[in-house]
């Protein structure tokens, strides 16, 4: 099997939602979910590079791994869902939300394509993998950018 490169979730330590001082509505928001974030974003990282660097070697590990990946970013998505958001933000709160889930669902891809060892299923599973890592960069970058 080809050397598969597809994980980097150093992308969540990187991008938490930044805080300000302001005691807005929406930086009270932004303070919640980054404190979610802090409290999963190491298990999130341990869980990808167990998977990546034993995809190839111990797909049974790596399946584990991306098991574990995929429940504890779904965990993430339920408390960050549980945080109330602005009434102005809501749609801001549900794409962030929705980038946790679709890494979740991703994560599980990638174990059957892994159990499968079929190359382009893999190839297709990490690409999808690949987007939800992006898709939740983009909806914390979103938010970031949010008055």
């Amino acid at each position: 099997m080809r050397s598969i490169r597809v994980f980097s979730l150093a992308c969540l330590a990187a991008l938490a939602i930044a805080v300000t001082a302001c005691g807005s509505e929406t930086n009270d928001y932004r303070k919640d979910v980054s404190s979610i974030q802090e409290k999963y974003v190491e298990q999130l990282q341990q869980q990808a590079t167990t998977a990546s660097q034993s995809i190839q070697s111990d797909p049974t590990a790596a399946a584990a791994s991306l098991d574990q990946l995929a429940a504890t970013s779904n965990k993430m998505a339920d408390e960050i869902a549980a945080v109330d958001p602005p009434d102005d933000k809501q749609a801001l709160a549900d794409q962030l939300v929705g980038a946790y889930r679709q890494l979740g669902t991703s994560a599980l891809e990638l174990k059957q394509a892994v159990a499968t060892n079929d190359l382009a299923k893999l190839s297709e599973a990490a690409e999808g993998f690949n987007d939800a890592q992006l898709a939740e960069a983009s909806a914390i970058e979103a938010f970031n950018k949010a008055d």
